[in-house]
């Protein structure tokens, strides 16, 4: 209280200069600190998966287990029951702990912030945590909202991909020792495009091919010898290319920091930025992958979906490798980048079952469509290149594609075949409205897809083991 001649006054006692303080050593969180920090996140992941079973979409069994689990038992030898009916596989954990650690951390992601409105997200700070940490390599294009969305995540990314056993990913494995990889792999990307615009296509499905057999390994990059015939020559990828794309990335990159970075990181870092470079979303890419020395054309046959599949055989693909019905649906909406030959839908527009041969098409193609891919295709089609673009912007990444599968214009039976669930038709409307819940959703697929890691070498060519 002031005095009381400086009440009467007006005027303002000066206050007594206070003695300077002494700032207090900053301390390191104590181990109590620490465990409760790590239980808050097991917490975390526990509610997470809760969440992951009871809302994602893995299909439950009426044994109590369900087709993820189950295609892991078989897979997998020697796994060991954990909590509830998830199985740890101990003969192949990186690939399957890594799928499961980026479920997790997805629904972690899910669950801790509405997506409704991202750009508060860049309001209040998320491009300069973006700055912080992951820089991406693209630095020329406009940043997109949707960056926001992958950079709220990225501290779970980090947690996830690096526990568990196995080698784990990593969004900082290169940046002491390589730290212009990517930078050169973008830039080999983009040369490519410059030249060729199917090239993102075809680094897109390449990497979607490699990792569905043994993980994202680099396998399918290998070639054949006299004693074997590799996956690039099994049928179902008869018509994969954009292989060159590779082959100039790991020669920059060789250059750059000899015997350091993988093809098979290269592939996941190529296709990545033939979606960001074609006006999809980017995103950090965890980065540690091995490249593997098998490759097997036999099992192109009998692991990978082809253009005719059924739901139930898509399904079980996705399931098999880890993937879930959601996965399914995004991860189609890939085929909005690329062309499509005929023999992939010839039996789409003409000789339909059941309609009387001829030129009877797919009740489910709108006629006009049929009609001009007949035009495109013609019977007894001896050229090698005919086809047909997979949506009206094949060079653009955007959500065309459910539109096009909405009015009835989808092109491969495959792609069809997601109107024939509810579940997944009510993902097709959801996905044509809105390309930024596409855009959200495609990112967290691939990241997880990418995550199937196996341990491996460091091949000084893509295209033969050491």
């Amino acid at each position: 209280m002031k005095p009381a001649s400086a009440r009467a006054t007006g005027f303002r006692t000066k206050k007594k200069p206070s003695a300077p303080r002494s700032k207090a050593p900053r301390k390191n969180p104590t181990p109590a600190a620490a465990a409760g920090l790590r239980s808050a996140v097991a917490a975390s992941m526990a509610r997470a998966r809760q969440e992951l079973d009871s809302s994602y979409g893995q299909p439950d069994r009426q044994d109590g287990s369900n087709e993820h689990d189950r295609t892991a038992r078989e897979r997998c030898t020697g796994a060991a029951p954990t909590t509830g009916n998830r199985r740890r596989c101990t003969a192949t954990p990186s690939i399957r702990d890594a799928s499961q650690q980026t479920l997790e951390w997805r629904a972690i992601l899910r669950a801790s912030w509405s997506l409704s409105a991202p750009d508060t997200c860049c309001r209040t700070g998320g491009d300069r945590v973006a700055e912080l940490m992951a820089p991406q390599p693209h630095s020329d294009r406009r940043r997109s909202r949707w960056s926001c969305w992958v950079v709220r995540g990225l501290a779970i990314v980090l947690m996830s991909l690096s526990g568990g056993g196995g080698d784990a990913l990593s969004l900082d494995h290169y940046r002491q020792s390589c730290p212009k990889a990517e930078a050169a792999v973008t830039a080999a990307v983009r040369q490519a495009m410059a030249k060729d615009r199917t090239v993102p296509a075809g680094l897109l499905r390449l990497h979607f091919h490699d990792c569905f057999i043994r993980g994202c390994d680099g396998s399918v990059l290998l070639d054949s010898t006299s004693s074997n015939t590799a996956e690039k020559d099994g049928p179902p990828n008869a018509s994969l290319h954009a292989f060159f794309v590779v082959d100039n990335a790991k020669a920059a990159v060789e250059s750059l920091c000899p015997g350091v970075v993988s093809c098979a990181d290269i592939l996941a870092l190529a296709a990545r930025d033939a979606v960001a470079l074609s006006g999809g979303p980017s995103w950090a890419v965890p980065l540690g992958r091995g490249d593997g020395r098998v490759s097997l054309a036999s099992d192109t046959t009998s692991l990978l979906p082809g253009p005719g599949a059924t739901f139930d055989q898509l399904k079980q693909a996705f399931h098999a490798v880890g993937l879930s019905v959601k996965d399914l649906v995004v991860l189609s909406g890939g085929h909005t980048l690329g062309f499509a030959h005929c023999s992939s839908f010839e039996t789409r527009i003409r000789g339909f079952p059941g309609g009387g041969g001829g030129d009877v098409a797919d009740p489910a193609l709108r006629p006009s469509f049929a009609a001009a891919l007949r035009r495109a295709c013609p019977a007894n089609n001896t050229a090698r290149g005919a086809g047909a673009w997979m949506d009206p912007t094949s060079a653009a990444f955007d959500n065309a594609y459910f539109k096009m599968l909405q009015s009835g214009r989808g092109l491969l039976a495959s792609d069809e075949a997601l109107l024939t669930h509810p579940k997944t038709r009510r993902m097709v409307a959801l996905y044509a409205a809105s390309q930024g819940q596409f855009f959200e959703a495609f990112v967290s697929s691939m990241l997880r897809m990418s995550a199937q890691n196996q341990p491996g070498e460091i091949r000084a060519n893509c295209r033969r083991h050491n």
